[in-house]
């Protein structure tokens, strides 16, 4: 039986040979190409992109009066360590070994010596003592109207001036003027030093005119000759002299050797307290602070460096 095909199918399959054979082709496309179907470009490497670095956070508590000090040291450390990140909060003494203990604290800065009560705390929750590291020492630098001819004090004369019963610089050696008494602000470093050191605390009664930082008090002085401040070694210049102090000892200039000895009597370690739950990381920062280049900014930021700073330059 013969087969007999449709026209249309014929035409069809004509249609298609002769779309393979390049008949009907579009000008300028080569002969025996189909023509392709329009795609989306997808690229093949698409970028990759960069994981945020890691962050390792160490929370440190701190007296309120060390905070400057300790904000300036870990931005100065953080510029080459920048995978660390560092918190600074003010804590009680109580509350700072409490995070020791917990691990909620990386490290604890002190002024002075942590006390008998403080290690008994840790002790009582771990059995040890924590870790305890000096690393600057704050000095209370007592001075003078440069026209003064009192060369010296003691503690008592100086407490008794900032408690409003020494009025008058006769009664110390001086000129037959009253005393014009200058201070900080308590919350300060050397107004809490003061407040501590020498007025056992009684700010309630303490008579003094307020000044705002080191660089204005250090003016006011040199403009009064009946004028006497505190403040930083940094803050001695002109127009103003140094007074030697003394407690239970000689009298004493606030040179560094006897601030960090201890026998110039106004002045005060600073500590930095680690606990068996302190990372890596927090050593690390201690060693660090030890080293030159803390202990150079230390003395920038007017305390006693706790070694002689080798200068290189």
């Amino acid at each position: 039986m013969k087969s007999t095909l449709c026209p249309a199918v014929v035409a069809v399959g004509l249609g298609l040979l002769g779309s393979l054979s390049g008949e009907g082709a579009s000008p300028g496309r080569p002969r025996g190409m189909v023509q392709p179907s329009p795609l989306i470009a997808v690229p093949t490497n698409p970028p990759r992109v960069k994981p945020e670095p890691s962050v390792e956070r160490v929370a440190i508590r701190a007296h309120a009066p060390t905070l400057g000090l300790g904000e300036v040291l870990t931005a100065a450390y953080t510029n080459s360590h920048p995978g660390l990140a560092f918190t600074f909060s003010e804590a009680t003494t109580p509350d700072a070994i409490h995070g020791l203990i917990t691990g909620g604290a990386a490290a604890f800065m002190a002024e002075g010596r942590l006390s008998a009560r403080g290690n008994a705390l840790h002790v009582a929750a771990k059995g040890l003592r924590p870790e305890e590291y000096w690393v600057a020492t704050e000095c209370l630098a007592i001075y003078v109207n440069a026209d003064n001819p009192v060369e010296q004090i003691t503690v008592d004369q100086l407490r008794s001036i900032y408690l409003g019963t020494l009025r008058n610089w006769k009664q110390v050696g001086g000129p037959d003027i009253p005393v014009a008494a200058y201070g900080l602000p308590d919350d300060s470093m050397h107004g809490r030093l003061m407040l501590d050191r020498v007025l056992g605390g009684r700010a309630d009664v303490r008579k003094l005119q307020p000044v705002p930082g080191d660089a204005a008090l250090r003016r006011a002085v040199g403009r009064d000759k009946a004028g006497i401040g505190f403040g930083s070694l940094a803050a001695a210049g002109e127009g103003i002299k140094l007074l030697k102090v003394a407690e239970r000892g000689p009298a004493m200039l606030p040179e560094p050797l006897a601030v960090r000895t201890g026998t110039y009597p106004l002045s005060r370690p600073v500590y930095v307290y680690l606990g068996q739950k302190s990372p890596a990381a927090a050593r690390s920062f201690v060693t660090w602070l030890q080293g030159n280049e803390a202990q150079k900014i230390v003395e920038q930021h007017g305390h006693v460096s706790i070694t002689p700073i080798l200068r290189l330059n």
